[in-house]
């Protein structure tokens, strides 16, 4: 596995882009370092850079933060904050979301992070007041 760390303005751009995007708390990411494995990006402890990286599987070490171009529920979790674009769901509302069934909702046509009780759900995609979940939870 070759794993490269994103640094200086890459690093900025990164974070800033899943704050603006997806309401990731920057301040939170500060502490981490973030490596870059072909289309992943992880987020370590600073600590873990001393490591030899290659011998070791950087999930027993960090926490997948993007994959794709996409953030993980994962991550979203831990760092999603509500934001403008940000939608929040009832208890029914967040049960039929995880569900993937559409929820009405009043937002604009889009990506939006789905929350309920301010933790985020994942994402989800609205079009004409309805809100369905993106991504199909694994069987």
């Amino acid at each position: 596995m070759s794993l490269r760390r994103i640094a200086g303005e890459e690093r900025r751009l990164l974070l800033a882009g899943l704050a603006e995007g997806y309401g990731f708390d920057e301040g939170a990411l500060e502490r981490y370092e973030t490596l870059e494995s072909g289309d992943e990006v992880w987020a370590v402890a600073p600590a873990v850079i001393g490591l030899p990286l290659q011998k070791l599987h950087v999930d027993s070490v960090g926490i997948l933060l993007v994959r794709g171009k996409t953030p993980t529920v994962a991550a979203l979790q831990l760092f999603a904050r509500p934001n403008g674009d940000a939608i929040t769901l009832n208890g029914e509302g967040a049960f039929t979301f995880i569900e993937r069934k559409p929820v009405a909702v009043d937002a604009d046509d889009g990506v939006h992070v789905a929350f309920h009780g301010g933790v985020a759900l994942d994402l989800g995609y609205a079009r004409a007041w309805r809100l369905t979940r993106i991504k199909a939870p694994r069987e």
